[in-house]
């Protein structure tokens, strides 16, 4: 696993030939706009999910809000690693090889974990949903059918699914523009695909 400042790692040894093809897809910048939307809608729904179907109600007094700045904080850059993290984890070899890269992207404020070897198109789809299903899906599930809630259980639920609206936009291309068997790859922001041999 390597931790990298910058953009996304270009690996020198790929060099695609006429056997890929390139993804037509948006810039960094068309990416992030275009997952605004899939922000407000995760965010939204999960926060009236978590009110119908729990009583988390029951778990928010008046001293919740505003939330403290360094409880938020904490949350939030928590959240983050942890979301990386599992990731990383559904990468070939549990993310511990050198082909796996956590990294953060400054200009962009962008914060990326990528594989820089070959993925199935399951597999890329799998790595992309699995954050937002085990830290965002799974909980409410759990106290939807016990009927308990915890306010922080809650809210990391909630801020998750505002941190996966580009997983969840990246999930929806890789439907889209990849068929049934593809193998993928990228470099750099650029995406390339062929058909499994």
């Amino acid at each position: 696993m390597i931790f990298r400042l910058g953009p996304l790692p270009e690996v020198p040894e790929f060099t695609p030939d006429d056997s890929w093809i390139l993804v037509r897809e948006p810039t960094v910048g068309g990416f992030q706009l275009r997952a605004i939307p899939i922000a407000l809608v995760t965010t939204v729904s999960l926060a009236v999910l978590w009110t119908l179907f729990t009583p988390i109600w029951h778990e928010i007094g008046p001293q919740t809000f505003p939330l403290p700045i360094f409880k938020f904080v904490g949350c939030l850059l928590g959240v983050i690693v942890i979301h990386e993290f599992i990731h990383a984890s559904v990468h070939p070899k549990i993310g511990i090889s050198e082909n796996t890269v956590i990294g953060f992207w400054p200009s962009r404020m962008f914060i990326y974990t990528t594989y820089v070897g070959e993925l199935t198109k399951n597999r890329c789809l799998a790595i992309l949903i699995m954050p937002f299903t085990i830290i965002s899906v799974v909980p409410l599930v759990f106290a939807t059918i016990t009927q308990t809630a915890s306010f922080w259980v809650a809210y990391v639920s909630i801020l998750n699914g505002l941190l996966a609206c580009g997983d969840i936009l990246a999930a929806i291309m890789t439907m889209r523009l990849f068929p049934n068997g593809a193998i993928v790859r990228t470099k750099g922001w650029l995406t390339f695909w062929r058909p499994r041999e």
